[in-house]
This record gives C-alpha cells, structure tokens and sequence, in this order.
C-alpha cells in the first residue's frame, strides 16, 4: 500500500535541500606561513572565514611592535615595525560582520636553540593593538616599518606606505589586555597588522591569542540560507 505524501510537506522538503545545497561551508581555514621573501606583506597567517565562522590563532610578537611612542619625538607620526608585528591575510567569502578580539596569550611556545622549551612567560608588555587594511599585497619592497594609522597630514590617508592596501581601521591601545573591534565588510581580501603598543624595553616576545569571527550581512546569500533554512525548520 503507497502513502500519500503532503504536497506542502513534499515542497519544504525541496526548498530545504535547496537551501542546505546553497549555504557556504562554514568551516575557516587556517595556514601558518614561514616567512622567507622580502617582497609583498609578510603575511603569517591565512585565514579564510565563510558565513557564520571563526578562527583563532595564537603566537607571539614584539612588545614594540605595533607602536611605541617613546621612539617618537614630538610631531612626529609614530609608525608600526614591519617584522616584530604578525600579518594575517583574510578572506572572506560573502559580505559579513567581522570582529578581531585580540588579547594577552600567557605561555605561548617561543622555543629557542638553547631553550627549546621557552616561552613568551607572562606577556606582560602585550597591550593589542591592530591596523585592518583593504587588499592584499605580495610583490612590494618591504621596508623596517608601515603606517598604523592615519598620519597628522590631512592627505595621509594611513595606507602601508610601501604596499597596496588601503586603510580601513584601526585600534590603539596602551592599557588593555584585550581589546576587539567590528566591522561591516564586503567579500574579498584584507591585511591585517597584529601587535602591541608597549615601550621598547622589554626584549622579549609576547604572547597573543586573535579570535576572528563572521556573521553573515543582511541580505548576503549566505544571511538568506541561513535565516531561509531557520524559517524552514520552524514551520516544520
């Protein structure tokens, strides 16, 4: 004997595998890089995020990586050090919420030929700080240090200086342990300027832990699934 199928019941079924065939695969994907090349940004990490994701990377920096004023005299536009500061390549995938946390890591693994069981200790002189740039850049002669920020000149719009991103945003911190910032971005390729703003007296790296994280924009394909397949199942 057939049973008899409910055609409504036959139409969510459809529209829910069409759904769950359309969503992005929310899985991030991570890469550590060695760095060998003098050209382009030297990217760390690679991160790719889709939907609703994240990811998280661990290492360690300079104290003095993403600023120390100290170093500055007065009227002078403080800048970041290229090679004590960690870069990460993002890419997303569909137009998203983005947000960086980054904080304090304590003990990180920062092993050396006569301590291969050193760490970063305490991280005590790790006060985050970060520069989000649009684009990324690959074939740029690198040089010791890159523009943070937005500079006292009004025409200084904040870009590297010696490669192609462009300036999006910034956080400055002195004080904190951890610190985070969201914003509203399109899919596509982005820098990102890991480090701290700590004087240049401590000699030691220091630790950090960096939580990116998406939430898929109003209107995206990826918000449709998601919010479509959400409806779908609650009128199950």
């Amino acid at each position: 004997m057939k049973t008899k199928q409910n055609p409504s019941s036959r139409h969510r079924r459809a529209a829910l595998a069409l759904l769950v065939s359309a969503m992005p695969a929310s899985a991030a994907t991570i890469s550590e890089n060695a760095i060998t090349s003098g050209e382009g940004v030297p990217y760390k990490w690679e991160v790719g995020l889709s939907g609703n994701d994240s990811a998280t990377v661990i290492r360690h920096v300079g104290a003095w990586s993403w600023e120390d004023n100290a170093l500055f005299a007065s009227g002078e536009n403080p800048v970041g050090w290229t090679h004590t500061s960690d870069w990460l390549k993002l890419s997303l995938s569909d137009p998203a919420t983005f947000t960086l946390t980054l904080s304090r890591e304590l003990n990180v693994a920062w092993p050396s030929g006569g301590d291969p069981t050193r760490t970063t200790g305490s991280s005590a002189s790790f006060f985050p700080s970060f520069t989000i740039y649009s684009g990324i850049d690959t074939t740029g002669t690198q040089d010791h240090t890159y523009n943070n920020k937005p500079g006292f000149d009004a025409l200084d719009t904040g870009a590297i200086g010696w490669a192609d991103p462009l300036y999006l945003a910034h956080v400055d911190n002195s004080t904190l342990e951890s610190v985070s910032l969201t914003l509203s971005l399109a899919a596509g390729d982005y820098s990102i300027a890991l480090g701290s703003n700590a004087p240049a007296t401590d000699a030691n790296r220091q630790g950090y832990r960096a939580l990116l994280t998406t939430v898929p924009e109003p209107g995206s394909l990826a918000f449709l699934a998601l919010t479509g397949l959400a409806a779908l199942r609650r009128r199950r």
